[in-house]
């Protein structure tokens, strides 16, 4: 197996891949203190999406610091995490030793055809260079019957932390910072429920919709910080200014976020679009 999944490794490498890659070894460290408490509020509600229910095997997608398999163990499933990044995977197996863990890429997965009765990726997949063919993957190693579900954020101009970062950037630095173009430069609901549909799952059996949750963060906290540290986009668009504009940029943001301030700390909004199909049984 391990030689299958450094053929898959290989044959992705891109330019979008390569800062994904480098961008995810770099955060890892320090994801799960600073950015896990954003996207962890969501697993709930992707893992009934995915119908997640004891004696199920679940594949989490791009996996992380693994919070979503470990969640979907703890609802009885047995739960098994990939992802590209190593650095990632040792975090998870730090938080989450339980989980079945493997190092592996999205698009090429190193499972065989109907391994799974679910498939989740909790604010992963969508960083893949080819994302079709990442669902298409998705779709393989699902049992016919079997759910696949993944959230991702909206545009960061409808997403009041993303938001305040870009206008502090556009106010005091450069939104024009050389970095390769995402996957999801489509970015709506419409455009990723027909990605899924057309990635083999059919029309009829996907939906979608948009989700908010809270990103409780402490009294104090340096958003810009959190953006540099734990992300890969946000980040590179923050490194990509002069240190006059970041000191600009950071104070910007530390004035605006005392608006989502609240005697338990900070409670930004958050919405993340939802993404739900089955595989069609077989005839």
């Amino acid at each position: 197996m391990l030689g299958r999944i450094q053929t898959g490794l290989a044959r992705g490498m891109g330019a979008i891949r390569d800062a994904e890659f480098a961008g995810w070894r770099h955060a890892a460290a320090a994801y799960d203190a600073y950015f896990a408490a954003a996207t962890r509020p969501y697993t709930g509600a992707l893992l009934d999406a995915a119908e997640t229910r004891r004696g199920m095997r679940v594949l989490d997608i791009a996996c992380g610091t693994g919070a979503a398999a470990a969640e979907a163990v703890r609802r009885g499933a047995r739960a098994t995490g990939l992802d590209f990044s190593p650095e990632m995977l040792a975090q998870a197996r730090r938080l989450h030793g339980v989980v079945d863990l493997h190092q592996g890429d999205a698009e090429h997965l190193p499972f065989e055809d109907n391994a799974f009765d679910a498939a989740v990726s909790n604010f992963g997949i969508h960083h893949c260079e080819r994302l079709q063919q990442a669902i298409a993957e998705a779709h393989r190693v699902l049992r016919p019957g079997g759910r696949f579900a993944f959230t991702l954020w909206v545009k960061p101009t409808e997403n009041a932390a993303w938001r305040l970062v870009h206008e502090a950037v556009a106010a005091h630095g450069r939104l024009d910072v050389g970095m390769p173009a995402g996957s999801d430069a489509q970015h709506s609901l419409e455009h990723f429920v027909a990605l899924v549909a057309q990635g083999g799952f059919g029309t009829d059996a996907v939906s979608g919709t948009t989700v908010e949750r809270t990103w409780a963060l402490p009294a104090g906290t340096d958003l810009v910080a959190v953006f540099e540290q734990a992300t890969v986009r946000m980040a590179l668009l923050l490194r990509g200014q002069t240190p006059q504009a970041l000191r600009a940029i950071r104070q910007q943001v530390m004035e605006a976020v005392r608006e989502f301030a609240n005697p338990n700390g900070i409670e930004v909004p958050t919405r993340a679009f939802l993404i739900g199909a089955r595989k069609q049984p077989t005839a």
